[in-house]
């Protein structure tokens, strides 16, 4: 008898993608760590936004926002009514911090949907 082929970790960061399998649900947690010109480290401060954007053919498929903080951190929850919006396919994501202005964190890295 064969040995059955088992499915990889989901979800998973693979190579610099970011993969998971259609209708998983999970939560996922994010440390975001600011330094200033000057190396400074910057926290981040209740009342500032962060934003995490999932696009697919330029067009947004869910958002993320977040305006307070433990740890430097964000919790990314994909519940069935977030995983259920994410079909199999290739999709890409932006993380942006606003504290006067806004800044990119991350812009279009990639996601796979398997």
């Amino acid at each position: 008898m064969s040995d059955i082929k088992t499915a990889k970790i989901s979800p998973r960061l693979e190579n610099g993608k970011f993969y998971w399998y259609e209708g998983d649900e999970f939560a996922i947690r994010l440390y975001i760590n600011l330094t200033s010109n000057n190396d400074e480290v910057l926290g981040l401060i209740d009342g500032d936004e962060v934003k995490v954007s999932f696009y697919r053919n330029d067009l947004c498929i869910h958002k993320f926002t977040f305006n307070k903080f433990t740890d430097n951190s964000i919790m990314l929850n994909f519940s069935e009514n977030v995983s259920k919006k994410f079909r199999k396919g290739t999709y890409s994501y932006l993380i942006s911090y606003k504290h006067i202005g806004k800044t990119t964190i991350v812009a279009n890295n990639e996601v796979e949907v398997e």
